[in-house]
């Protein structure tokens, strides 16, 4: 992986402040792209396998519960109840192991899930902001709200503006992961739960009841044609005092499913940025600090330097009236600049080596 490059700061007027120097862009290693890309397909690779050895395991022991020479008389077989239980627990241990599954995994995965998001939809903006352009409205929203409720209507609209079908396509997954993720606690909550233990009672000869297991399975009685053992009738299931654990067959499968679904998305779209991303591709990367400087200079482009008096729905109001933005990278010898810019010229510049970026003049 990359390791940190060595800053260069050059002194300021007095007082020992300093300021980073002009640099050269040079382009990742080739090694470091594969490195990426490899733990990419094993991630998604990973992922579907999970997908596909979690139905089987499912699906056998849900067969376990309702037919064998073992059967379990009391089967809650159904898409969307607990099928796959485990423990003996109380009410209170049960709550507590279904809280810790919520925080852990629930909110865990949708963490882990936004972080991705946020540095691959990054390299997407990146990638089609080199040929289209974007209101500065929601190239901020998508790089410091990428997730929120409030960033969905913006990319909404940009998909039914006018923009590249690559943009257009872009923008519509955006609004189908951004969903996703924000949905995926409850999504996972929906995978688990705790049910009240069950036990099977077989009628007694002293018209009462008895624990089935407790029941000779020996006598022929419960020896079919083939071998196979199966309860007296009359068998009820008598709720106990005690709950289990476990994961429902049906939103399991279809939860596990839509995650693989939305990992391979993940990477196409990754793919696609890191393969075709001039930007990328040359060590500038997307992030807090970079697209704070890359949207406060496209800002005062725009706006001019006096707006320190101005609130903020004004400035809203004037950011909205403003022309829509692309990267445009040029060179003027041995120097350059990169910029967001109304109508930008292109990112010629980022295929000439040894140019020095420095701010626009």
């Amino acid at each position: 992986m990359m390791g940190p490059e060595q800053i260069e700061l050059l002194p300021v007027g007095t007082g020992g402040r300093t300021t980073l120097a002009p640099k050269t862009l040079r382009p990742i290693p080739s090694t470091n792209r594969t490195l990426l890309t490899t733990l990419f397909i094993l991630g998604s690779v990973g992922m579907t396998a999970l997908w596909l050895v979690t139905i089987l395991m499912i699906l056998l022991e849900a067969g376990r519960s309702v037919a064998g020479p073992f059967a379990n008389p009391c089967p809650q077989v159904t898409a969307f109840t607990v099928t796959l239980s485990f423990g003996n627990m109380s009410y209170n241990d049960a709550k507590i192991v279904d809280a810790i599954w919520n925080l852990g995994i629930g909110r865990g995965v949708q963490a882990l899930a936004g972080w991705m998001s946020y540095k691959i939809f990054g390299m997407a903006m990146l990638r089609i902001m080199q040929q289209d352009q974007v209101s500065i409205d929601l190239y901020a929203a998508i790089s410091f709200r990428t997730l929120s409720i409030l960033t969905i209507p913006k990319v909404v609209w940009a998909a039914m503006s006018r923009c590249s079908w690559r943009g257009r396509m872009l923008f519509i997954w955006l609004i189908i992961s951004s969903i996703y993720v924000l949905a995926l606690p409850t999504l996972l909550d929906l995978m688990t739960g705790y049910i009240t233990k069950q036990a099977a009672m077989a009628p007694s000869s002293n018209g009462g009841f008895v624990p089935l297991q407790s029941v000779d399975y020996s006598s022929s009685q419960f020896i079919g044609p083939h071998g196979w053992i199966y309860g007296p009738s009359g068998v009820t299931c008598v709720p106990e005092s005690e709950y289990q654990w476990g994961f429902s067959l049906g939103w399991t499968i279809a939860v596990l499913g839509t995650l693989m679904v939305w990992s391979w998305g993940m990477f196409g779209l990754w793919f696609d940025a890191q393969k075709n991303g001039l930007l990328w591709q040359m060590g500038r990367r997307s992030g807090l600090y970079r697209n704070i400087l890359d949207v406060a200079n496209a800002l005062e482009d725009a706006l001019g330097p006096d707006t320190c008096a101005y609130n903020d729905d004004e400035l809203t109001t004037a950011v909205e009236n403003m022309e829509p933005v692309g990267f445009e990278a040029v060179a003027n010898g041995s120097t350059g600049f990169i910029a967001l810019r109304h109508d930008p010229v292109g990112c010629s510049a980022l295929s000439s080596s040894g140019v020095e970026y420095k701010r626009r003049a």
